[in-house]
Parts: structure tokens; sequence; C-alpha cells
């Protein structure tokens, strides 16, 4: 059965997404999640584009890598995605990754 939560203040909202966080990364990791992502938001809303590192997210199914991805880093990123696959294995010179956040 599936659990449904009622979140009524940004408080508890960003509680629920700090469990979630800490669950799925823990302490050292987390802090360098956050860090990803301040560097990936200020570079998106300074119009500053500069390399950085590229998260993976590897874990068993279900345990939560694309709800991470899908409902909190994507949209703190302006909904972007790309499709990079083509690009990693030389089979085209586009850069997809000029796209802020890349699945599949």
């Amino acid at each position: 059965m599936q659990r449904i939560y009622q979140i009524d203040s940004a408080h508890q909202l960003w509680e629920t997404i700090k469990t979630l966080l800490t669950q799925m990364f823990g302490g050292e990791q987390l802090e360098f999640f956050y860090g990803w992502l301040k560097m990936a938001y200020q570079s998106l809303t300074e119009g500053t584009f500069v390399p950085g590192q590229i998260p993976v997210f590897a874990g068993p199914r279900d345990c939560g890598k694309s709800l991470i991805q899908n409902k909190i880093i994507t949209p703190i990123l302006g909904g972007r995605d790309a499709k990079p696959y083509q690009y990693m294995v030389g089979a085209t010179t586009l850069l997809a990754f000029r796209s802020v956040v890349s699945l599949n």
C-alpha cells in the first residue's frame, strides 16, 4: 500500500527532503552533493558555465535515485535534461552536456 504524505509548509517540505537526502547519501557524501548542487545552481543563475563534476547515482532498484533526480535536482536546475549517450560513445560531436541535467 502506497503512503500518501500531506505537507503543510515549506519547513515541513524541507524536513522531508533533508531526511530523504540524508538517508540516501549519509553525512560526508551529502556535503559533496550540496556543494555540487550549489555550484550547478549558481552557474545556471549567473550564466557562468564552468567545468564541474557530474554526479553519478548508483544503487539498487527503487532506492530513490530517480526520485532525487526528477523531483529535486531537475526542478532546482530549471527542468532541463539531455540524453548524452550518443556523445559519450563518440557517435556525435554535439555536446549534450551543455544541458544542466542529464538522464539516461
